[in-house]
């Protein structure tokens, strides 16, 4: 009885904890004022944006209301930015997401899962 009780518990915290880890990530760096020269996306789970270019970080071929709740995400993030803010974290649809950077062409941001499968897309 106090296996399956000590199985139980263990069980229990192993699933807060990968609820708790990010599923997905974008990372900006050294982009310059008209957008960046690469741009490489894996999946719905990594966006990766690098260096002056004429090029915009954007995510393409997943779900439009998942564009709309990373757009979302990504523009809350600016705007922190913005205001001197470095880093911090929030919610928006239901998307947890936490951030650190110092200004829009230079940022991570690590954000939850969506409820979706990303392997369909």
């Amino acid at each position: 009885m106090m296996k399956k009780a000590i199985f139980g518990f263990a069980a229990l915290l192993m699933g807060i904890c990968l609820n708790a880890t990010p599923t997905g990530q974008v990372i900006k760096y050294n982009g310059g004022p008209f957008g960046f020269k690469s741009v490489y996306q894996e999946g719905t789970h990594y966006l990766e944006c690098k260096d002056p270019g004429w090029t915009r970080c954007r995510w393409t071929n997943i779900p439009s209301e998942h564009l709309e709740i990373l757009e979302s995400i990504d523009e809350f993030v600016n705007e922190q930015l913005d205001q001197g803010n470095t880093s911090g974290n929030g919610s928006i649809s239901g998307v947890d997401f936490i951030w650190s950077g110092f200004d829009a062409q230079n940022v991570e941001i690590e954000f939850g899962d969506f409820g979706f499968n990303s392997d369909e897309y």
